[in-house]
């Protein structure tokens, strides 16, 4: 049944939701470092829109 799969399947979330934390849920979650990804993006459109020959060709908008 799908308990018996389920004790030899692991569960693996990519998304670091807290509730994935739950050791009864044995879960491994992989918590990518969203912030830091995000702040070196703005950083890196924050260079480009300034240097010579580049064009960001979309709009950015924060939400």
């Amino acid at each position: 049944g799908m308990g018996e799969r389920g004790a030899r399947t692991p569960i693996a979330a990519f998304d670091g939701l807290g509730i994935a934390a739950d050791p009864a849920l044995a879960i491994a979650s992989l918590a990518p470092p969203y912030a830091a990804i995000a702040d070196d993006c703005l950083a890196e459109l924050a260079r480009l829109a300034t240097a010579p020959g580049r064009t960001l060709r979309y709009a950015c908008s924060w939400r």
